[in-house]
């Protein structure tokens, strides 16, 4: 009796070399309770291991994480996370973002109508103009509102600065482009001036 020794779970007296220790509690257990976690090859109790749905496998409740797409628990070493929120997925169940690159969750991608690339949404702006929704990469930002339009509905400043042809007007006299605010029409001639 004094070489046995207690399985800490099933209170069992057994043989030293029939027991493990549990990666997950410390425990002293049997070897016919404990299984192997597949993602970190450490022996736990049977209670502390649970099934991965996505490859089947054997792993402790502190190796697995859940698909937010799919919703399946699977190992967390095959998640990757998004690179806008960093929720986790599975990588199949990601798309790749045509403009970066970067993992994102079917969520967070939208559609260029001008050249139909998949992105991120956080990049994708919508033409003040025509409504059509596009890449900033594909699109101009006016310097006196803010607002996006394609190239054709802008126009360079004569400060170097771009804006819509809506909020500019040109000089008569210098032939200038300027911010229509900045510009005044002559209620003599009609005339449209630098003020």
């Amino acid at each position: 009796p004094s070489v046995l020794r207690k399985c800490e779970e099933s209170g069992l007296n057994v043989l030293p070399d029939e027991l493990v220790q549990c990666a997950a509690s410390g425990k002293l257990i049997l070897k016919d309770l404990s299984a192997v976690c597949t993602e970190t090859n450490a022996c736990a109790s049977t209670t502390a291991i649970s099934e991965c749905e996505e490859p089947t496998a054997k792993v402790l409740h502190a190796g697995l994480g859940r698909c937010c797409v799919t919703g399946k628990r699977v190992r967390t070493s095959l998640l990757i996370a998004s690179a806008a929120s960093g929720r986790t997925a599975l990588p199949a169940a990601t798309i790749r973002c045509e403009e970066t690159g970067a993992a994102l969750l079917p969520d967070e991608v939208g559609r260029s109508e001008l050249s139909g690339k998949t992105a991120d949404v956080r990049l994708l702006r919508q033409c003040v103009v025509t409504k059509r929704i596009g890449l900033k990469s594909e699109l101009v930002k006016s310097a006196l509102t803010g607002s996006w339009m394609l190239p054709e509905h802008a126009i360079e400043l004569a400060d170097g600065r771009y804006a819509g042809r809506h909020e500019s007007a040109e000089c008569q006299w210098t032939g200038k482009m300027l911010p229509r605010d900045v510009t005044a029409e002559c209620r003599l001639c009609g005339v449209r001036l630098d003020k």
